[in-house]
């Protein structure tokens, strides 16, 4: 399956594949297993990362997904 760069259609509280913006120098593209969840006033945020490192996953900014 090919990247979906619509998080909106991505599962709630479900692992999916997450990949991390990769325009900083900092913080290159990585792949992430991970779910996307609702925040503070029902807005979309990172939930739970289940494989990769947890700092990273937390600190990037996810641009796309796709079903694992």
């Amino acid at each position: 399956m090919e990247w979906n760069y619509n998080l909106n259609e991505a599962p709630i509280d479900t692992p999916i594949q997450l990949l991390s913006r990769n325009d900083s120098p900092i913080l290159p593209p990585q792949e992430f297993v991970g779910t996307i969840t609702y925040g503070r006033k029902d807005e979309l945020t990172r939930g739970e990362c289940l494989v990769g490192d947890p700092d990273y996953f937390y600190r990037s900014a996810m641009v796309a997904w796709k079903v694992l």
